[in-house]
């Protein structure tokens, strides 16, 4: 399955004229994109807990979950970060008081690995 990739833009903008669509940046490792997907805040009742990523080597679209232990009743806003060009990172507040990062090795083979939880740090309430 192949896709097309169109830019919205108006004539004044494709002249060099600036606006045009708002730029979305995705985070990309190893031959994969991944971007976020929604969020409880929208008028979406329950949007997927999850990233869309994309390989750029076979132009097929995925879904990569989110870590297991997440609670969505705490908070759905996270950090998704590239971590040494070969693993994303992921942070989200897991209680009133502690941040918690994930990690996710990918590799050029493939997204075949589980999240790893590698640090939770207690913060002041006050932060």
């Amino acid at each position: 399955m192949g896709m097309e990739v169109f830019t919205i833009a108006s004539d004044a903008a494709a002249a060099g004229g600036g606006g045009g669509w708002r730029e979305i940046t995705a985070l990309s490792i190893n031959g994969f994109m991944f971007w976020r997907i929604g969020s409880q805040r929208r008028h979406i009742e329950q949007p997927p807990w999850a990233l869309l990523h994309l390989s750029l080597e076979d132009e097929e679209f995925g879904i990569t979950m989110l870590p297991d232990s997440l609670d969505l009743d705490i908070d759905d806003i996270f950090l998704l970060d590239v971590l040494h060009d070969r693993e994303l990172c992921f942070t989200a507040r897991t209680s009133d008081t502690t941040l918690t990062i994930w990690t996710l090795p990918v590799v050029e083979q493939g997204l075949n690995s589980l999240w790893q939880c590698r640090y939770s740090i207690q913060i002041s309430s006050l932060f």
